[in-house]
């Protein structure tokens, strides 16, 4: 205050009152029009940004494949914890719940894993949603030695299939019912995380992660690594110190996976309804893979699974595709003309192959007119049955009761 005293009385002894009063208006008004000038700078660099942000989202809908994965790769700015431009992140929160939407419906391919590989340019999703997200793929690993921190996340039934996680904290973080086939964890703490009912085929936990599972619960998971197997207690929560009561997988209820057409006619409802019925009145669990089902990725992973959990397989071959003229094999020697042939649908061959494969007991059912592939009543193997779909309910009843009691 005396400083400002000192230089007021200065300016009154040494300047007239006009001169005083035209210099002191002066500094008022280059002090308005300075902090006019920064808040309309400050809205501008605002407005701006939201319209990069809206060019942003706009180029992810494009029709061009380019312009999608550039504009996913521009969207990571906005979730960039890393860098100086710090403004972006206002949007964090908003980009991050696009990138989730969108791996929900994206199917495997360039596009989908620009998206995914995104979370490595972020050091904090705790609470996210990214339930039933396609991460397939994904390689998450923030550079410069940093960590994600992941807690709390949400990815229920989300596809991680050969997935890496790296140097992540995933404190409590939900895997509940994942597709983690060949997924890798590699540094991460997951104490208190939640794996049951994943499917964990061939998942692996490197570098220190195997040893930081304590409290996570494994129950119903299947395929559970055999050096994680051994720590999980009565309830299957993975124990540091090896339990004196362990978890015990236990037996299956007898079940067997139906591969069948996905959008049958009414009558082929019926049929289908009629043999659910059943197998279901003889204590048995049928297993359907219906539309309703379907994902986005990982279809295959998930019908291995879930036909690995099987004690069998039943074929019902319906007529699915009708080709009125057509060619086999054109242009071959075993070319021939095609006409008013029936096919059925192409997932009862992936399916059977894998069935095979496993070496689950399979059943076909034959509608009249079916050849092609598993259908072929030239295919004899002692895993396989063959049953007429047009033979009697009674026939049919005590074919199945047999095939059951000696197979299943």
């Amino acid at each position: 205050m005396e400083f400002l005293d000192s230089i007021y009385g200065y300016v009154r002894s040494n300047f007239s009152s006009e001169l005083v009063i035209a210099a002191l208006a002066t500094l008022v008004v280059t002090i308005v029009k300075l902090v006019d000038y920064i808040a309309k700078d400050s809205h501008s660099k605002a407005d701006n940004m939201h319209a990069n942000f809206n060019s942003t989202l706009n180029g992810l809908k494009s029709d061009s494949e380019t312009e999608r994965i550039t504009s996913a790769i521009l969207l990571r700015r906005y979730i960039n914890d890393l860098n100086f431009f710090k403004r972006a992140t206002t949007y964090k929160k908003d980009a991050l719940n696009v990138m989730s939407s969108l791996l929900r419906i994206t199917t495997c391919g360039e596009f989908q894993k620009a998206l995914a590989d995104s979370l490595s340019f972020t050091v904090d999703v705790q609470h996210q949603d990214f339930q039933y997200a396609n991460f397939q793929n994904a390689i998450i690993k923030v550079s410069g030695g940093k960590h994600i921190n992941m807690s709390h996340a949400d990815f229920y039934q989300a596809d991680l299939s050969y997935a890496s996680i790296n140097n992540a904290k995933c404190v409590e973080t939900v895997f509940c019912g994942c597709n983690m086939r060949n997924t890798k964890f590699r540094n991460c703490n997951l104490r208190n995380c939640d794996f049951r009912g994943a499917n964990l085929s061939g998942a692996k936990f490197l570098d220190g992660s195997e040893c930081k599972l304590e409290g996570a619960k494994f129950k119903n998971a299947t395929n559970i690594p055999s050096a994680i197997l051994e720590h999980l207690n009565a309830e299957g929560v993975y124990c540091v110190e090896l339990p004196k009561d362990k978890y015990v997988v236990k037996n299956q209820e007898k079940s067997l996976f139906i591969s069948r057409i996905g959008s049958p006619s009414p009558r082929q409802n019926e049929y289908i309804n009629a043999l659910v019925n059943e197998i279901k009145s003889l204590g048995i669990n049928p297993i359907q893979f219906t539309r309703d089902k379907y994902r986005v990725s990982g279809q295959i992973s998930v019908i291995q699974s879930q036909i690995a959990q099987s004690s069998g397989v039943i074929i019902v071959g319906l007529k699915s595709i009708h080709i009125t003229e057509g060619e086999y094999r054109p242009s071959s020697s075993d070319s021939k003309k095609l006409s008013n042939v029936w096919l059925s649908t192409p997932w009862n061959h992936i399916e059977a192959g894998i069935a095979s494969a496993l070496g689950k007991p399979i059943l076909v059912i034959h509608q009249q007119d079916l050849a092609d592939g598993v259908f072929d009543r030239d295919i004899n193997d002692s895993k396989i049955a063959h049953v007429d779909a047009n033979i009697s309910p009674e026939n049919f009843k005590t074919v199945l009761n047999t095939w059951i009691h000696n197979n299943i």
